[in-house]
């Protein structure tokens, strides 16, 4: 097996077969190898790596160096060979076009990622391992000195390696000596010295082994060296600690051990009585979704700590807002990825708060000593952070001892201590003896101390714990701290510089700003803290505005359901994604089995909902804040909340009759900053007019407000705010008109109701909000009974549910609307709807429908004069009978269409005639892309989105016409750009099937599949499909064939040939026919055991095909099918009706000489040229075919045409250019390869080395 072997500490090796590799052409390529083969974890985009090794260069001339180094690379690493052994093994590197990646499953070996994992697994051995392993620093002497983004990557992993390294050698020391194997111990702590010789305790570690050892005189000497290096190197004395050690071991305190060796802790007879799982413990962790934002911000900042950069940070946020779920998550992940991390926690109580000096520090302190077994006994921790507590408490007493002794006197009980010390100790440890003369001393404890010593003497012992063990500090609950606490956290917090400590402060803002007297204490700490680290504070209350709705679908979506989009809108709507509404609204709709577990297992609600009841546990939190407010704040709040969850302060002011600059004050001060039951929105400018706005912190608060007011308080408040609006938005009421609608039929008047909501809906299908439109449509339309209003509205109503692809109901809509029209005698209504309702059945499906609804208009308005209405059902009918295979017959109705619409200077007519005309088959394609770029022009200058999609659409079709696919591309995108922004689904679909259609012969499959997968979300949520299933299920087909999955291809395509003919619809027809033939073709020349598969199919469908284009006039696309009939039938013995065919072929493109034309004609000739042994002329043939897809950019065309010219070349009896043939393949296998294609690689790859054979 093929072994590639990469060291990257010490010197730069690498070895292939256990051979050493010295053939790298240069250290550009040698850093490309090192930084993928680190960075393994994620693709890299070539910009990066360009900017990473030829900052300096231009673009063009970076990525032909990378290129050139790619290649390199593979080649001398044997990462490109097509045949023999690398072949059979994974590749070691992935490449596309955009990105690069080293394959971590391929037979690779790379010696920093080997020692990250020994590192990670942190057993004895493991540790060994990885102590072996570190033979230099990373990447030592190695440099490239015009990559200045490469050099300081490879020193940051320098540093951080040789950091990694001293931790891991630090901890074998201990466990070794803990063991009593100091010989072991001793390699690894002199390892240590020799990396970092400024290192006092690495220093203090190797005499102790010494002296224990029995070398008394070299732990001496080794005492005067540290001596030496510090005052030579940093100009400082030993610390008191190394000078106390020397003394101990000069005087012969400390001298060889005569005892056993210690027992492990893994053995002893007295383990921390911790089970194995933390499921055993009855630990539940608490389902967490949606903070990675803070998550990331959280982890960044611990990395700034490990780093010697301690600093404190805080989150806010109100009681439910996921604070302590944040931090526990938080701490998690964090132990998961350092391991000697010690997390601690300490909370402030509402009860005795005040009375309970340093509390949450009491707390701390004892987890740090060992006292967790109640703790997680109640699954409060979890059992590694148990362990690793258990794991440091001979470490916290040291430290208590030497630097704290006040602080053993003041946050501890003495008994509850010496209870928890006894489990972790050893027989004969020093410490706890220490500890027990130090309780039993009489006078200990009895001196007077000052709360200044303690202090310090708190952030001494801390700081010393954090030189061998990181500390993450959780102080929650913060608003309750005692005075204390929060000076001694203020006097931490300020010495936290140079140590490896992270504070993590949360609390409640709503509770430290009603404070009295002045500003909270804890105000005062933030301000400082904010002074000395920057912006410091995570406010999830901000953030679940935000993010509220992601929040509600990643929660729902944490078990099976089907609850709806509908659902989660109005459920974000209620809650704004606070967790504590969210969470308690769905339990409550539990309980009361509005929402329930069907017979699989998901979730799923009820028909109806009780969305306003409001949890009892919400009701009770939300009321305790309002029963704060004094009257005044009371009734602004009640008038805000009839207008609505946003609020204007100039309406309220009005209303109330209150001075505008009392009533910001009131918000801005008391219930903003004080409160936070509103926020600032910001203000807008209305005419000469400055509006302010606010809204409701959270939609709850609005709701509860708006319930406690009785039925006849609402009525008025609502007739007062209306009247007031009225007023304020004089001549610009249509901006505001949904509210108005709601305000006037909450008060009672109907008219007034009718007329806004009217207003609104036709501004919403304006701005293509046609959901919106849909609703106030209905509305309307509940609130009269007069046709000349109905009329109107379900013409409307028609329109938004066509927007939203609903096409039945649409066409239902207006057939009731054509009703109307008819009984008011208004004809151009009726040709207007009938032309609308034609258009919604061809979408639907239906092109008999689409063809009967126009006959039946064209026929109920024969008498009407011109208008806007009769244009439109002209041009539909255009539309209809084009779609007929009725060329001739829709471009008269067309021309009818564009001149009537001319004469009534109906623009919009205009441009939607122009697109459709532009599309007809009849039009040569210069024309039609003159045509097609004025109908773009007209439709993007009036914002005609449904008109301009059509435009681009078909103007990217011709576009590919004349250039070729890479032409039309933009264009498609665009399409679909408009058609999005009209939320129309069905024309979505049709312009990225269309652009789909256009990538795959460039070799964009990734591209194609992801279009794919989008079109089957759309396709899926459409409540009328209709035929865009049928034409996902083709595309599928499409993307099948151009993978080399022609079985799969075949038989989609036979279903959707059947459905398409029951259909009537022929355009679809006709191109399935021409795809299936292909495919079955395909099939036959590249697999020889299926050589006489599907025969007769392939005839029929071609022969169908070219009847249906012929009809369409689809010009290119015949081309293409006599072309591929000609040569068939050919590769059958019918020689000269294959000649006959391709002579047709020639003389209908005698006018199209376009490269998709040209294509055709060549590859017919190519293929009959083959069949007859004409290889001469086959051979030119390929080669003018390549030339235009390489031209055109079709890779997928290209490489697979290379293919069929070597093939030819190899079928040449007495051929001897085998080295042509050859080459023709690695080029086609190459393309195939970047184009992420597996069954032609392979199928090319077969050929390759059969050559080779």
């Amino acid at each position: 097996m093929d072994r590639l072997c990469i060291r990257l500490f010490g010197t730069f090796q690498v070895a292939l077969d256990g051979e050493a590799i010295n053939s790298f052409t240069s250290n550009k390529v040698r850093g490309l190898l090192a930084y993928l083969a680190v960075e393994a974890n994620q693709p890299h985009n070539r910009e990066k790596l360009t900017g990473l090794l030829w900052p300096d260069y231009p673009e063009a001339s970076a990525h032909a160096s990378l290129r050139s180094a790619l290649t390199s690379l593979r080649l001398t690493i044997g990462d490109r060979t097509i045949s023999g052994r690398s072949a059979a093994n994974e590749p070691y590197l992935y490449v596309s076009r955009q990105a690069i990646q080293f394959n971590l499953a391929s037979s690779a070996w790379v010696d920093v990622i080997a020692f990250a994992d020994a590192v990670r697994k942190a057993d004895l051995a493991s540790l060994e391992q990885a102590a072996n392993l570190y033979q230099g620093d990373f990447l030592e002497g190695f440099s490239i000195r015009d990559a200045s983004l490469f050099e300081e990557w490879a020193l940051l992993n320098r540093e951080r390696y040789r950091r990694l390294v001293l931790e891991t050698l630090d901890r074998l020391v201990n466990c070794f000596s803990q063991l009593g194997e100091y010989e072991k111990a001793l390699p690894h702590a002199w390892l240590q010295v020799e990396l970092d010789p400024w290192r006092e305790t690495a220093h203090q570690q190797l005499m102790q082994l010494l002296a224990i050892s029995g070398r008394r005189t070299e732990a001496l000497i080794q005492y005067e060296t540290c001596c030496r290096l510090l005052a030579e190197e940093l100009g400082v004395q030993p610390t008191d600690r190394t000078i106390a050690l020397y003394e101990r071991i000069r005087s012969g305190q400390l001298g060889a051990l005569t005892r056993p060796p210690i027992q492990s802790r893994n053995d002893s007879d007295q383990p921390p009585p911790f089970p194995q799982k933390d499921e055993a413990a009855g630990f539940k962790r608490s389902l967490f979704v949606r903070r990675e934002e803070q998550l990331s911000h959280l982890h960044a900042c611990l990395d700034l700590a490990l780093s010697g950069q301690g600093r404190a940070d805080f989150i806010c946020g109100s009681a439910g807002s996921g604070k302590t779920a944040l931090m526990d998550e938080f701490a998690r992940q964090a132990m998961e990825t350092k391991q000697d991390l010690v997390v601690a926690n300490g909370e402030c109580s509402s009860f005795s708060g005040f009375g309970d000096p340093y509390l949450p520090f009491r707390g701390i302190f004892a987890m740090l000593t060992g006292d967790v077994q109640t703790r997680w006994s109640a699954g409060a921790i979890r059992l590694s952070q148990a362990r690793r507590l258990r794991e440091i408490t001979p470490a916290t007493i040291e430290a208590l001892l030497e630097y704290g002794p006040q602080v053993l006197e003041a946050l501890f009980q003495r008994d509850r201590l010496l209870s928890c010390a006894s489990i972790v100790a050893q027989e004969g440890d020093l410490w706890l003896q220490l500890l027990c003369e130090r309780f039993n001393d009489r006078h200990a404890g009895t001196e007077k101390w000052h709360q200044s010593q303690l202090f310090q003497q708190t952030t001494n012992v801390l700081r010393e714990i954090s030189i061998s063990h990181p500390l993450l500090l959780i102080l929650d609950d913060l608003q309750w701290a005692d005075p204390a606490s929060l000076s001694l956290l203020f006097h931490l917090g300020r010495r936290l510089e140079g140590s490896r400590i992270l504070l993590l402060l949360a609390y409640r803002p709503e509770e430290v700003l009603i404070g009295k007297g002045g500003p909270h204490s804890l105000q005062k700490l933030q301000a400082e803290f904010r002074r000395a680290f920057g912006e410091i504070c995570i406010d999830l209350d901000r953030v679940d505005r935000t993010n509220g709705r992601a929040f509600i679908d990643a929660f729902l979506d944490t078990q099976p359901n089907r609850l709806g989009k509908e659902f989660r809108r109005t459920l974000s709507d209620r809650t704004d994604g606070q967790p504590l509404f969210t969470i308690e609204l769905l339990r409550s709709m539990q309980e009361r089995d509005e929402i329930y577990q069907d017979g699989t297992g998901c979730w799923s609600s009820r028909p109806v909902l009780e969305w306003e009841k409001i949890p009892a546990r919400v009701e009770g939190g939300i009321e305790e804040r309002i029963d704060r407010l004094d009257e005044e704040l009371r009734g602004i709040l009640n008038l805000a909340c009839v207008e609505g969850e946003q609020f204007t302060t100039q309406i309220i002011a009005q209303v109330l009759g209150m001075d505008e600059h009392r009533l910001l004050r009131n918000l801005s001060q008391h219930l903003e900053r004080r409160h936070r039951l509103v926020q600032w929105l910001g203000g807008f400018q209305l005419e000469e007019k400055h509006l302010l706005r606010y809204r409701f912190a959270h939609g709850l608060f609005q709701q509860y407000l708006y319930s406690s007011l009785s039925p006849g308080e609402r009525r008025l408040l609502h007739r007062d705010i209306a009247s007031v609006m009225v007023d304020l938005y004089e001549g610009n009421t249509d901006a505001i008109a949904p509210q108005l609608a709601r305000h006037y039929s909450e008060a009672g008047d109907d008219q007034k109701a009718l007329q806004f909501l009217t207003l609104a809906a036709d501004s919403a299908l304006a701005s293509y909000a046609n959901d919106e439109a849909e609703v106030c449509y209905r509305r309307a339309l509940a609130l009269t009974d007069e046709v000349h209003h109905r009329a109107h509205l379900v013409e409307g109503l028609g329109s938004a549910l066509y927007g939203q692809s609903c096409f039945t109901e649409a066409i239902q809509i207006w057939r009731e609307g054509i009703q109307h029209y008819q009984t008011l005698g208004d004809l151009e209504g009726m040709a207007g709807l009938y032309s609308l309702a034609s258009e919604a059945a061809w979408w639907g499906g239906d092109p008999l429908l689409s063809m009967h609804l126009c006959e039946e208009g064209l026929e109920a308005t024969k008498t009407a004069p011109e208008s806007r209405g009769q244009a439109r059902l002209l041009h539909a009918a255009a539309q209809a009978y084009f779609f007929d295979g009725s060329n001739e017959k829709a471009t008269s109705l067309c021309l009818q269409a564009l001149q009537m619409a001319e004469r009534l200077h109906a623009v919009d007519v205009q441009a939607d005639v122009l697109a459709t005309l532009g599309g007809l088959s009849s039009q040569r394609p210069l024309d039609a892309l003159e045509v097609l770029t004025d109908a773009v022009k007209l439709a993007e200058s009036r914002n005609l989105l449904r008109v301009a999609f059509r435009a681009y659409n078909d103007l990217a079709i011709i576009k590919g016409t004349i250039y070729g696919p890479q032409a039309g591309c933009d264009d498609l995108e665009r399409s679909v750009q408009l058609s999005r922004k009209a939320g129309n689904v069905a024309h979505e679909i049709l312009a990225s099937g269309n652009l789909i259609e256009a990538l795959l012969p460039l070799g964009e499959i990734e591209h194609a599949e992801a279009c794919l997968k989008r079109i089957r979300r759309l396709a899926s949520k459409l409540d009328d499909p209709g035929s865009s299933i049928q034409r996902v299920e083709r595309l599928e087909a499409t993307i099948l064939f151009y993978q080399g999955e022609w079985l799969n291809a075949i038989s989609r395509l036979r279903l959707s040939q059947a459905e398409f003919r029951k259909q009537n619809h022929l355009m679809a027809l006709f191109i399935t026919d021409s795809l299936l033939a292909r495919s079955l073709i395909e099939m036959c020349s590249l697999t020889p055991n299926r050589k006489r598969d599907g025969q007769e199919e392939v005839t029929s469908a071609l022969t169908e095909a070219i009847q249906l284009g012929e009809a369409l006039a689809e010009t290119d696309a015949l081309v293409w099918c006599y072309s591929r009939l000609a040569a068939f039938i050919a590769s059958q013995g019918q020689i000269q009706e294959g000649h006959n065919l391709l002579a047709e072929a020639r003389n209908m493109a005698k006018d199209w000489l376009y490269p998709t034309v040209e294509a055709a004609l060549l590859w017919g000739e190519a293929q009959m040229a083959t069949t007859e042994e004409q290889w001469e002329e086959a051979v030119t043939a390929y080669e003018s075919l390549v030339e235009i897809y390489t031209r055109c950019g079709m890779r997928w065309e290209q490489a697979r045409t290379l293919v069929d010219w070597a093939l030819v070349i190899i079928s040449q009896r007495d051929s001897t250019d085998t080295c042509k043939a050859q080459s023709l393949l690695q080029e086609a296998y190459t393309l195939f390869r970047e184009m992420g294609i597996k069954r032609y690689s392979v199928l090319v790859r077969e050929h390759l080395e059969a050559l080779s054979e």
